[in-house]
């Protein structure tokens, strides 16, 4: 796979930790749209020819049409005023909810255009704006919904309007759920609420007596200076497998769900650095993740971007704490990949970016 750099005028959603409470990750029901109902409808089922030309005001051709995202061009199209009109729409969901979403879009897009936030689409919605030739609305709902809307070569006021119109098409209305994403106003309002709360807390060992605090300190010290010696190597004495979970988010057909042949993967993974089929009841689990996005960006230039993160735990570490054994699930090793390529260079997910994840982390598990 040949990676390459798409900055500039194009966007990488990319999914990285931001802190979000548990609360705020609460789903509530929501009207079904069209990137959750079951519907055989395309991208292109919900902007027609002369829609895209209305908007334009110009006669279109279309550009793409693939089965998350449509994309209509003014005839003669050449991606430099005058000649740079063009409207397209793309929704994506995820299986599982990605609070990050909204900030690490804004993060990405800052450096290179104007961004702004929108109160009124969805949960979540930011405005990414080049004067004088256009951008995009990317709109969030329900942690699991993602709409995109380009509308390139108009000012910026009408594009934005007909930018809002196309994306509630897309997400059953502009209506939000309640869902709370990071970095959206609410989300600072219940943080700022979160840290006073913190602040007015009294810490509750200043209540205690001299004794007591005594007493914790010879327990801290014992702790520290236990003669069990430090494991060094984590993972030495591992002789069976994990056992397996497999997740994705993917917005295009192309995309691997996870299915047997990536299991496999991981299967002759185990087999290749002498690891036994998994106990039962297992103790140990390795989750692997993998987010696959294509995008058209601003341009008729299309590209998928990968990324996964995997992570091998433990359900049973042992800590001494307080005087007792506590057992809690630990992580052993993690790694995470990501890649870029040109759609015309692209090899599905388990031909070449999974294997190669797989085998680094296989070889990083025997090394230890």
């Amino acid at each position: 796979m040949r990676a390459m750099s798409l900055l500039g005028s194009m966007i990488v959603l990319a999914v990285l930790s931001s802190p979000v409470t548990a609360a705020q990750q609460q789903r509530p029901s929501q009207p079904q749209s069209a990137a959750t109902a079951g519907t055989d409808k395309k991208a292109c089922d919900f902007i027609s020819k002369e829609e895209a030309e209305s908007i334009l005001s110009q006669p279109v051709e279309l550009k793409a049409d693939y089965p998350k995202q449509c994309q209509y061009v003014e005839v003669g199209f050449t991606n430099k005023p005058p000649k740079n009109k063009l409207v397209s729409i793309g929704a994506s969901t995820s299986s599982t909810p990605q609070p990050n979403e909204y900030v690490e879009a804004k993060k990405n897009a800052a450096s290179f255009q104007e961004v702004k936030e929108v109160s009124d689409v969805g949960d979540a919605a930011v405005w990414l704006w080049i004067p004088g030739f256009g951008r995009s609305l990317y709109a969030y709902k329900a942690g699991t919904i993602t709409v995109a809307v380009i509308v390139n070569g108009l000012p910026e006021d009408t594009a934005l309007q007909h930018a809002k119109t196309l994306a509630a098409k897309l997400l059953g209305g502009l209506a939000g759920t309640g869902y709370v994403y990071a970095g959206t106003p609410k989300h600072r309002a219940a943080a700022a609420a979160d840290a006073s709360v913190e602040r007015s807390t009294v810490w509750y060992v200043n209540a205690w007596a001299a004794k007591d605090k005594a007493s914790a300190d010879a327990e801290f010290a014992k702790i520290l200076h236990t003669p069990s010696a430090v494991e060094k190597r984590p993972l030495t004495g591992i002789t069976a497998a994990p056992d397996i979970d497999l997740t994705s988010a993917e917005d295009h057909d192309f995309c691997t769900k996870p299915d047997s042949s990536w299991r496999d993967l991981w299967t002759r993974a185990f087999q290749r650095v002498d690891l036994a089929p998994p106990t039962s009841p297992p103790t140990l689990r390795l989750h692997h993740f993998m987010n696959c996005h294509f995008n058209s960006g601003s341009t008729p230039v299309h590209y998928f971007w990968y990324y996964d993160r995997i992570s091998l735990v433990e359900d049973n570490l042992v800590f001494e704490f307080n005087g007792g054994l506590v057992r809690r699930p630990g992580e052993l090793l993690s790694g995470s990949h990501s890649t870029d390529s040109l759609e015309e260079d692209t090899k599905p997910p388990t031909e070449d970016f999974l294997p190669r994840s797989i085998n680094d982390f296989a070889v990083d598990l025997s090394s230890r």
